[in-house]
């Protein structure tokens, strides 16, 4: 199981609508709905079984061309033991308080008809998350400026006190107060937080209604012993940023995760609607060979100071392959880390 995803044997990730899937890169491939299916039918039936198949023979069949784990396909792969999930991602948020420019030109509150709406979910999701051993909040806004994602999270940590948590989050929120009082300031396990910019100039170019300083500050007293993950979304607005990115996460002993913006939020964005202007890893892009300059700075910048990263998207993984091919910073490279 080294080479292959896990996903299909410890994950279940549900969506606004209660479809549940595998993951973000295979949403068009529904396993059940939430609200029409028993759980054990959804996990354990047909479908996810035909899709454990396709990852288990290597092909990925239903598994998006952004997968980087499909474009190194091609090994068989043994079943593993595998009962219940041991990760519910709750991915039905839509709710922020703050406006990235990739998602949204304006900010989509959660009104009292909303939650009421979201109310159905408590009574299938508390049981779901029964033999979980973590439950991840994801989704496409802020579920901890939620009144029904912050009630949700307080019943779950009374309920299994077992369980530890994820939390997507634009760090504005991520307060000690706030993580107290829910009963998760201790047991959260892994804390992913959307920054996308080194200086705070260029974060005000593309977060909307926040503040870097802050972001920042919550970040660095999150719990020592919590996995933080820095997320950076790149664009023609701040890729130029990428190397010194790295250098901010470190100062927190966090991961950086960079990845492509793409345009999934078309009818909320004014940029995903000119997402062309935006995408600098085009060879069609006036900015392109800049990019490839600076792709190639970030990746010796990180193996020179050790910092850690990795690219979620499979074309600037392939990019990022070819630009660091050059000898003499591999040469360099075998002397600084030879062992």
């Amino acid at each position: 199981m080294e080479n292959c995803c896990k996903f299909p044997f410890q994950l279940i990730r549900i969506f606004p609508n209660g479809d549940v899937f595998f993951c973000w890169w295979t949403s068009k491939y529904v396993l059940g709905n939430i609200f029409k299916d028993s759980f054990e039918d959804i996990w354990f039936g047909e479908k996810a079984q035909a899709f454990r198949k396709t990852i288990l023979d290597g092909s990925y069949k239903y598994c998006s061309e952004f997968c980087t784990l499909k474009q190194s396909k091609g090994q068989k792969s043994e079943e593993p033991n595998f009962n219940y999930p041991e990760c519910i991602d709750l991915a039905y948020n839509k709710f922020c308080n703050v406006r990235c420019k990739m998602c949204r030109d304006e900010l989509i509150c959660e009104t009292k008809e909303d939650t009421e709406k979201q109310e159905k979910f408590i009574e299938k999701i508390v049981p779901i998350c029964k033999h979980a051993k973590t439950v991840s909040i994801n989704g496409e806004g802020e579920a901890l400026s939620s009144p029904h994602f912050r009630k949700l999270i307080k019943i779950l940590a009374e309920t299994y006190p077992h369980l530890s948590f994820i939390i997507f989050s634009n760090g504005l929120l991520l307060k000690k107060d706030i993580l107290r009082d829910l009963g998760i300031i201790d047991r959260l396990n892994y804390v992913i937080v959307s920054v996308h910019a080194a200086t705070k100039k260029t974060y005000n170019k593309i977060v909307c209604g926040s503040d870097f300083d802050t972001v920042l500050d919550n970040i660095k007293h999150i719990n020592k012993k919590t996995f933080i993950q820095l997320m950076f979304v790149i664009s023609s607005l701040n890729y130029k940023e990428m190397p010194d990115f790295l250098k901010l996460a470190s100062n927190f002993n966090s991961v950086v995760c960079f990845e492509k913006f793409k345009p999934c939020h078309s009818e909320t964005s004014s940029m995903c609607r000119d997402h062309e202007k935006y995408e600098c890893w085009e060879p069609g892009h006036p900015e392109y060979k800049k990019f490839l300059k600076v792709l190639k700075k970030t990746i010796r910048v990180a193996k020179k100071n050790k910092y850690k990263y990795f690219f979620q998207d499979a074309h600037i993984l392939k990019l990022a392959k070819q630009v660091d091919k050059d000898p003499w910073w591999v040469g360099l490279k075998n002397k600084i880390f030879k062992k």
